[in-house]
């Protein structure tokens, strides 16, 4: 990660009133610690983390850990993989306060699909259909949260 980079883009974000979210790329870091620390030493506002797991929930004592050493001064959103069957057992393990989930569903389009290229970058059934943010899934989660 370079620290003198990522200031100087919170310094521009910033300058035009937007929060900055440093997205998953922590995740590869080879110590998450102190790249939250350099993260929030460079004044991002929020931090997108997995805790360096496939999945937040296998994350999570990695993600509790950055939560109590660096959530008074940076946020930690949590995600990968959240569900609304998982997300009250992740924010209990992790304290966090917020998380991160696609809810994705998928929609059907005949025209995604045709003269043998598909749009959709998948194989069989839902290769006629484009990712969506599923409603439904949303508020599952939402509910599932409180």
């Amino acid at each position: 990660m370079d620290a003198n980079r990522v200031r100087q883009m919170v310094a521009l974000v910033h300058a035009h009133g937007a929060e900055v979210v440093f997205h998953r790329a922590i995740d590869v870091t080879p110590d998450l610690h102190e790249a939250c620390a350099k993260l929030a030493a460079a004044g991002i506002d929020r931090v997108l983390t997995s805790g360096g797991a496939p999945t937040a929930l296998e994350g999570a004592e990695v993600i509790a850990g950055l939560q109590r050493d660096f959530g008074q001064r940076i946020q930690i959103l949590a995600g990968s993989g959240v569900r609304a069957g998982n997300v009250a057992d992740l924010v209990r393990k992790t304290c966090v306060t917020q998380v991160h989930s696609s809810c994705k569903g998928h929609a059907g389009d005949s025209t995604t699909c045709g003269a043998g290229v598909s749009f959709a970058y998948l194989n069989g059934a839902l290769a006629r259909s484009f990712e969506v943010v599923d409603e439904y899934e949303v508020r599952r989660l939402v509910s599932a949260a409180r």
